[in-house]
């Protein structure tokens, strides 16, 4: 949930996020020294990792409601290539970088260190705020994720 809020100003607004940016009080940035993501995987926080792939300002789930009405926010951006008409926003699985370099930092971290990290979800949900509406095959895109999660941790094997 760090990487979607990268350039998001309604989420940085929902969580004071942007007097914290301002100050420099947090980084969101994983290619940014000093950011959230690398002080909590160098703190040893991190023991269950849930590796739903998202990306910086996601976009809104448009396809997803809740009660009030309000479309999803967006939590969840298909690892791979939605076919045509699947998925409410074109895709570009090169913005999948961020968020796959804080998966990338956590493994090396997992198997340089002690790390607590016991178990890695790939699930892909069809949650309001993340795929509700959309038809990609949820499946598919855990999968692959998975299949992609293995090929990083067979760098450390």
């Amino acid at each position: 949930h760090v990487i979607f809020k990268i350039d998001n100003k309604e989420e940085m607004e929902m969580f004071d996020l942007k007097n914290q940016l301002i100050n420099k009080k947090i980084i969101l940035d994983p290619f940014v020294d000093g950011n959230i993501s690398d002080k909590w995987i160098n703190e040893g926080l991190i023991w269950l990792m849930h590796a739903r792939s998202v990306i910086p300002n996601n976009p809104k789930n448009i396809k997803g409601r809740h009660p009030d009405g309000t479309v999803g926010r967006g939590v969840q951006y298909p690892f791979i290539k939605p076919l045509p008409g699947q998925y409410h926003t074109e895709w570009d699985g090169s913005k999948l970088i961020h968020w796959k370099e804080v998966i990338k930092k956590m493994l090396k971290y997992h198997f340089e260190n002690n790390s607590p990290l016991e178990c890695i979800s790939t699930e892909f949900i069809p949650a309001t705020d993340y795929g509700e509406g959309n038809t990609y095959s949820l499946f598919d895109n855990a999968v692959a994720c998975a299949n992609w999660i293995r090929k990083e941790m067979n760098i450390y094997i």
